[in-house]
């Protein structure tokens, strides 16, 4: 999933003021190879004041224009019950490439143009053609955001996310357009906790009101734990193999997914439309860099 399919890190970066100008502070920045401390400090001191930078985690600056990444996604097939219609499996590809830009002094917006694929293989419903999923589906959104910034203090959120999500098998209906949307507050206590406290709307088959809640500890300049709901990862800066900073994370959530089908039709009747609704608890670690 994008679910957000854009990172939860961005909430926690934070962007430099430099009188009353906003400044980018990753512009024509090199550093050598290898590198022993924090890699965006440059060698020198923390692009704030010194009193609010704080480690690899701690509240850094804003990263403006584009970032781009894809996600590929196996889920191994298992067995269907209720009915018993055979295996079900699913492959998916997540698209998302963020632009990120200041909108004035304490402000900056971001758009995320998200594309994601599932491949679906079974089940097989040959005794009740009626539950045969299709093999393909689709889902193209655009993430809008607005992040109030400063380098303590309580900081907001507010984003919107529509999309389509369908399999084109149908005409594209109130089924197949989607609207999330969340409301978060962050407030940092000290340099190694921040409380966040929020709401998240999630329209999909089911219409889903999820808290935003929990807080993010960084007991040092290494180490991040987000104990969040409904997503919560365990990070730890690795350092930078072969000049490349690299953090490794464990990870945890719960994760909802819709899209407008086409179904096969019953005998004597035309093929009907209606709305899928996949739901999972997922953990899975890995590397970003």
């Amino acid at each position: 999933d994008v679910e957000r399919s854009r990172g939860l890190g961005d909430v926690y970066k934070r962007q430099a003021i430099s009188g009353g100008t906003v400044v980018q502070p990753y512009g024509n920045q090199g550093y050598p190879t290898p590198i022993t401390q924090d890699p965006w400090l440059g060698g020198t001191g923390a692009p704030m004041a010194p009193s609010y930078g704080y480690g690899v985690f701690g509240p850094q600056p804003q990263r403006y224009g584009w970032q781009t990444r894809m996600d590929m996604t196996w889920i191994p097939g298992a067995n269907t019950n209720s009915p018993d219609i055979g295996d079900f499996e699913v492959f998916g590809v997540d698209l998302v490439s963020e632009y990120t830009a200041p909108t004035g002094p304490g402000w900056v917006w971001s758009m995320s143009p998200q594309f994601n694929y599932r491949s679906l293989s079974g089940p097989s419903a040959t005794a009740d053609p009626t539950r045969d999923l299709p093999g393909s589906l689709y889902r193209f959104g655009l993430d809008i955001s607005t992040q109030t910034t400063s380098p303590n203090g309580c900081t907001f959120e507010l984003g919107f996310t529509p999309a389509i999500a369908t399999d084109f098998d149908q005409s594209l209906d109130s089924d197949s357009f989607q609207l999330d949307a969340r409301a978060v507050a962050y407030w940092r206590h000290s340099q190694q906790l921040m409380w966040v406290l929020g709401v998240t709307y999630w329209d999909r088959k089911d219409d889903i009101v999820l808290p935003y809640v929990g807080a993010v500890w960084n007991p040092d300049d290494r180490w991040e734990f987000r104990f969040l709901f409904p997503e919560s990862r365990a990070s730890v800066f690795l350092g930078t193999p072969n000049g490349v900073p690299t953090w490794m994370y464990l990870e945890g959530k719960y994760h909802v997914e819709s899209y407008q089908v086409g179904l096969e039709p019953i005998p004597m009747t035309t093929a009907s439309d209606a709305k899928v609704q996949f739901s999972d608890i997922r953990i899975l670690g890995g590397f970003r860099w």
